[in-house]
């Protein structure tokens, strides 16, 4: 009925409904950019000021990643590990996905399948 109403209103007034929103998915950059950047640096590889703020916070480069299966780097997100916050409440389940393969892309490399 509601649709209905904002049909003829379009015709009275000669304007058109606005358009249906559209739901964009996350891309893994755009939720590293927000939520991981600040501390894990636009490459994945923390300023010298993080590092000496948190010493043991990882590069996430090739020599680290390459170490790890795409369900550990989601585990790290959702539950935190040392310094590093959880994410899990932040984060939708799509999100914390796309943020892990990122790291993956990150790092240039694929995730370890081997454990």
């Amino acid at each position: 009925m509601h649709a209905l109403w904002i049909a003829v209103f379009a015709g009275l007034t000669g304007t058109t409904p606005p358009p249906a929103v559209i739901s964009v998915p996350p891309t893994g950059k755009a939720v590293y950019d927000t939520n991981c950047k600040k501390c894990h640096g636009v490459r994945g590889i923390p300023a010298p000021s993080m590092k000496k703020m948190m010493p043991k916070i990882p590069n996430l480069d090739v020599a680290t990643v390459s170490l790890l299966t795409l369900a550990d780097v989601q585990q790290v997100i959702n539950k935190g590990k040392g310094d590093m916050k959880p994410y899990a409440a932040k984060l939708t389940a799509e999100e914390v996905n796309v943020v892990a393969a990122y790291v993956f892309e990150l790092a240039k490399t694929k995730p370890n399948s081997a454990k």
